[in-house]
């Protein structure tokens, strides 16, 4: 998928780019606590979301519980190309005729991170429609991904990189089921500087 993606959209795109986002966060974490000499106590980097092919034999099981497989698929694909479709348009008469894919992919990508209230269309509409993918692919995730980092509250301060759909849930549950405070949430990069997090 990375690559398909990178492929699609030029040299400008690394697949895998949040792993390395990772890394360079938490350096930039050991340096900053090391007075800028690089000093800084270590970094835990934490893969804390759950393994790609457990996702989708999730979604799987769910989607068939549903006694319906084949509908929850069409359901996704039909809410999925008609609100990305009507993003697609707005892109594509932005640019102008004679653009190419690459460019109109990446300004696409680019306009769905900036676009808040086309996210949460988005994802109302498939949570409405398509609950399976949502909690499999969203909600789920979300829990266990901020679990881990609850797992790290010991820690004077923690860096999480995650999609920015994951964004909201995981804020949600740190606040909410947690009792965390979240600070610094830079939407569309990263979930980024957990400081002060509540102690039990």
């Amino acid at each position: 998928m990375y690559e398909d993606m990178g492929k699609s959209m030029g040299d400008d795109v690394i697949g895998g780019g949040e792993f390395l986002a990772a890394i360079d966060a938490a350096k930039a974490l050991e340096e900053e606590g090391g007075g800028g000499g690089g000093g800084g106590s270590p970094a835990k980097i934490v893969l804390a979301d759950r393994d790609s092919l457990s996702t989708i034999r999730r979604a799987a099981e769910l989607a068939l519980r549903t006694g319906d497989p084949f509908g929850v698929l069409s359901a996704l694909n039909d809410a999925n190309r008609s609100e990305m479709d009507g993003m697609e348009r707005k892109v594509r008469a932005r640019l102008g005729e004679g653009a190419e894919e690459a460019e109109v992919t990446a300004e696409l990508i680019e306009a769905i991170k900036s676009d808040a209230k086309f996210r949460a269309g988005l994802f109302e509409r498939l949570e409405a429609e398509v609950p399976v993918f949502t909690r499999a692919f969203l909600e789920e995730r979300d829990y266990i991904m901020s679990e881990a980092v609850r797992r790290e509250e010991g820690s004077r301060r923690a860096v999480a990189v995650v999609g920015l759909a994951h964004v909201p849930g995981i804020e949600r549950n740190l606040r909410a089921a947690f009792g965390i405070e979240v600070e610094g949430v830079e939407a569309g990069r990263t979930l980024q500087s957990l400081s002060a997090m509540a102690q039990d």
